[in-house]
């Protein structure tokens, strides 16, 4: 009873988030290269950078869009997103039947029963479940890959091994995270307790025959058998291993699409050499860190369940379970593979999602252990509390599972001092941005502006915890904490006076440049705090020079009134100057002395200058270049 009731408020609460959350970042990707191959036949990676991984799996996804949008006329825009995602949910069914149905052949009913309910109420695996995307679905085929392999290693036969290549190459068409598989199916060969005849090792190889064949059948199949054995020199390779290969090997042809190799190549040489945005106790580590999985999995696995596993993988260990029984041989034994490959080589650590199918492998290796238990009351009331409180924690969660903590993390509120990036906003929430600005009484102007404001500002908190752009808010987050948030993605500051002094005298300080460097030739005027000094650009002209002079320094501001301009200091870098469009302000303090700006202006615009405690002189004057 209790295993069915968490399998359908899982399912359920992955629908409710299916139905409500916005589009978030990937989403858009995955659909449209999977689109472009339904429609055209086209598989190319290279004319987006994040087509790289996109892989066939999401024309489910496709598939049940369309089938909405012209089977059934559906038209609203959120109905279409929420059919979209109704594959992926599914797939989220899938993975907890197959979590009963090993655990119940490998390790027992109870087992089958406790991991089944781990899974269920984890609300990482709720959150990816309700989304257009790829982990969820991964997720389940790694562990029927596994359950494959250990049956062909336990029984080899042909049959085994056509259904062991049928799951890797659904595998391989979902996520090139795959490639572990390689070297963790090996560990099959520790399933065995006794030595293979010599008839078991005849059947075994040609069960990997038969695998071989049929996983480049169906990952071909999914590529829908474009450009399939193309010899390796018809293409440009990027990364180390595949330029090796296509030199020692030019005209080698592999049963296997150009661009399923390509994703590999490309995938594997970003990984590598972009500094990645990975933020963890607000801390950048621009290659990864060995302990951002582990303390995400502390963060953001409900409480209760948390301390299922660990209570189960200490009794598993205890029992000797793990070296005892063969299943749970190759389930640990992968997942020390997968948590050292991720822990400690894999750089773009943005996100929990990487790590998904790590998470059943836990419940099953945990519940074998919990199973051994006696069952004593105390047992039994503590377990049914721990089930309780898991669906506690999702149900605060409700609909919003990408924002999930547990109790651990408080105040929620600051949150973001924790964890970043996917781990909390991933633009699941931006339909209910007009709804929050309205309840914090601001317009758009101060959502997300070029820098905090005196007054209320919301931001997000992608933008306050310094996974996109990390310095912009630092003063904000080491300095200021949000009076409140709105679905753990949305934080109201309210910026006193004094506080948006000191942010000016510490992060927004201009130097005076030289005195011997000449100022446009323009008419001086004087600027004066309760007079505002107009200024205006017609589009012919790309680039406005400014002059400020001020004997005693100044506070001064540039607030749009239409258009946009890229303003700034020419003693800043040029990366430095900021986008500033209608309705936002910028403001700097300028020290006592000759300040230069430049504006660069996309199209006309028109602006006002301000300035505070202080007076200056202002010349400027347009020059026509580009």
């Amino acid at each position: 009873m209790l295993t069915w009731a968490a399998v359908l408020l899982g399912i359920g609460a992955a629908l409710v988030s299916a139905y409500q959350e916005s589009v978030t970042v990937d989403e858009p990707l995955h659909m449209e290269w999977s689109r472009r191959l339904f429609e055209t036949g086209v598989t190319e990676r290279e004319s987006d950078t994040y087509f790289e991984s996109k892989q066939p799996f999401t024309l489910a996804n496709v598939a049940a869009r369309r089938i909405a949008r012209y089977g059934f006329r559906v038209g609203d825009r959120q109905k279409l997103l929420f059919w979209s995602r109704v594959p992926t949910v599914l797939c989220f069914g899938v993975l907890l039947g197959g979590v009963f149905l090993i655990g119940r052949r490998w390790l027992g009913a109870t087992a089958a029963q406790l991991a089944t309910i781990g899974c269920a109420l984890d609300a990482n695996l709720i959150a990816h479940a309700g989304l257009t995307t790829v982990d969820v679905p991964y997720a389940a085929f790694h562990l029927f890959v596994l359950a494959a392999v250990y049956e062909l290693a336990r029984r080899p036969s042909l049959a085994r091994g056509l259904v062991l290549g049928a799951w890797f190459g659904v595998a391989f068409a979902t996520k090139f995270t795959a490639a572990l598989l390689l070297p963790g199916a090996a560990f099959a060969l520790l399933a065995r307790d006794a030595r293979p005849s010599r008839d078991d090792l005849r059947r075994g190889v040609l069960g990997l025959l038969a695998a071989a064949a049929a996983a480049a059948l169906v990952i071909s199949a999914g590529y829908l058998f474009i450009q399939v054995g193309e010899p390796l020199s018809a293409t440009r390779w990027r990364s180390q291993p595949m330029l090796r290969l296509s030199a020692w090997l030019p005209q080698l042809r592999l049963p296997l699409p150009t661009d399923f190799l390509t994703g590999f190549d490309l995938s594997l040489g970003r990984e590598r050499d972009v500094r990645w945005s990975v933020v963890i106790l607000s801390r950048p580590y621009p290659n990864g860190v060995f302990f951002y999985f582990p303390l995400l999995w502390l963060w953001k696995t409900p409480l209760s369940l948390l301390a299922g596993q660990l209570l189960g993988g200490f009794w598993a260990i205890r029992h000797g379970l793990l070296w005892r029984v063969p299943a749970l041989r190759l389930l640990a034994l992968n997942l020390a593979l997968a948590a050292g490959y991720f822990c400690f080589v894999f750089q773009a650590q943005n996100g929990f999602r990487y790590v998904l199918m790590c998470l059943p492998i836990g419940y099953l290796i945990a519940a074998a252990g919990l199973a051994r238990l006696p069952a004593r009351r105390a047992t039994v009331l503590a377990g049914l509390g721990a089930f309780l409180l898991a669906i506690a924690e999702n149900a605060a969660y409700a609909g919003n599972h990408l924002a999930f903590t547990n109790l651990t993390v408080q105040p929620k509120r600051l949150a973001f001092r924790w964890l970043t990036h996917s781990n909390l906003d991933w633009r699941q929430n931006e339909y209910q941005v007009d709804a929050h600005l309205a309840s914090a009484g601001l317009g758009r102007s101060r959502l997300d502006p070029p820098h905090i404001l005196p007054g209320k500002n919301l931001l997000r908190s992608t933008h306050v915890d310094g996974s996109l752009r990390f310095e912009r808010y630092r003063w904000v987050r080491e300095n200021l904490e949000p009076v409140r948030h709105f679905s753990h993605t949305f934080l109201l500051f309210d910026v006193s006076a004094d506080a948006f002094s000191r942010f000016l005298g510490e992060r927004r300080r201009v130097p005076a440049t030289s005195a011997a460097e000449p100022c446009p030739a323009g008419e001086p005027q004087v600027l004066a705090p309760g007079h505002a000094l107009a200024l205006e650009q017609s589009g012919r002209r790309k680039r406005l020079l400014m002059c400020v002079l001020s004997d005693g320094g100044v506070d001064l501001g540039l607030r749009v009134t239409s258009g946009a301009v890229v303003f700034g200091p020419e003693v800043w870098q040029p990366e430095a100057r900021e986008f500033v469009e209608r309705d936002q302000e910028l403001w700097y303090r300028l020290e006592p002395g000759r300040h230069a700006f430049v504006a660069a202006v996309p199209e006309a615009f028109a602006a006002v200058l301000e300035a505070r405690s202080g007076n200056a002189t202002v010349r400027f004057e347009g020059a026509s270049r580009d």
